[in-house]
């Protein structure tokens, strides 16, 4: 991951416009899908971070953390890999390739989640395809420039934060990112980070003027041990359970038949506004 970060800032600082080779289209994905979209409350997609594939979120436990809590979801964890940013398909392509026909397969809700490029990978498309999208999770997100989120956060978060006329004609796909943060009205957003990651200022911006609720942070670097303990403390929270549904227990639905009443299988929202290691 250390190396997939080098080569991101490389990337975000580049304005060589050699063309990029062809993409894969349609965009592979690995689909954990034991509901179909009439019954799952939401699909998950997942954006894998540079140097990671659709295989990672698996392998990392991602998946098996949502069917452990009995989440109501479907899974699709998306190959989108460096290939698609260095050609600025990845709007496009997670459009045309997963956002459509999930809605047209006939699921209701769609919920992205990226790490690292993955995140701002989420936060990019999300701009684009605002009325596909329903919440977006983002863990130690690369979001271009530095200097961008130093800026954002010296205007006072994305919400008062107003690019110049002169970042605007950069057709920077992270300006636009930015400002969908700024103007998503109620659509969930959720931003964990790493305490120590070498990218921490990036969250922290993203993150300035969000409900303490939606900010997780643990202690550690820009690496998956980190990631792994911030999704678990997300699906942990109930967030998602209470968005899409949970499966209920043997016991639950056999006590809700015989008394009449509904399975209480929702974690209360809690007090608690971040959490910490």
């Amino acid at each position: 991951m250390r190396l997939g970060l080098f080569a991101l800032v490389l990337l975000g600082c580049s304005r060589d416009a050699t063309p990029s080779p062809p993409v894969r289209s349609p965009i592979p994905y690995l689909a954990d899908a034991p509901f179909g979209p009439d019954e799952a409350g939401c699909l998950v997609a997942f954006l894998p971070g540079a140097g990671d594939d659709a295989r990672s979120y698996v392998e990392h436990g991602f998946v098996e953390q949502l069917r452990e809590a009995n989440v109501k979801v479907d899974a699709w964890s998306v190959d989108a890999t460096l290939e698609y940013y260095r050609g600025r398909e990845i709007e496009t392509r997670v459009r045309e390739d997963v956002l459509l026909p999930a809605t047209e397969l006939g699921y209701r809700r769609i919920w992205l989640v990226g790490i690292s490029m993955g995140g701002g990978g989420a936060l990019r498309v999300a701009a684009t395809s605002e009325e596909l999208v329903h919440g977006v999770v983002v863990l130690a997100p690369f979001l271009g420039s530095p200097f961008l989120a130093r800026d954002v956060r010296a205007a006072g978060g994305p919400a008062v934060w107003q690019p110049s006329a002169e970042l605007l004609a950069q057709d920077d796909p992270y300006v636009d990112a930015w400002r969908w943060v700024g103007r998503r009205g109620d659509t969930p957003l959720v931003v964990g980070w790493g305490e120590d990651d070498t990218i921490a200022m990036m969250s922290e911006a993203l993150a300035t003027g969000l409900p303490p609720s939606h900010v997780l942070h643990a202690a550690g670097d820009h690496e998956w041990v980190v990631w792994e303990q911030l999704w678990r403390a997300f699906v942990a929270s109930g967030f998602l359970q209470r968005a899409c549904g949970v499966v209920a227990s043997e016991t639950e639905t056999r006590t809700a038949s015989e008394t009449g009443t509904a399975p209480a299988s929702l974690p209360a929202a809690t007090e608690t506004t971040s959490v910490t290691w």
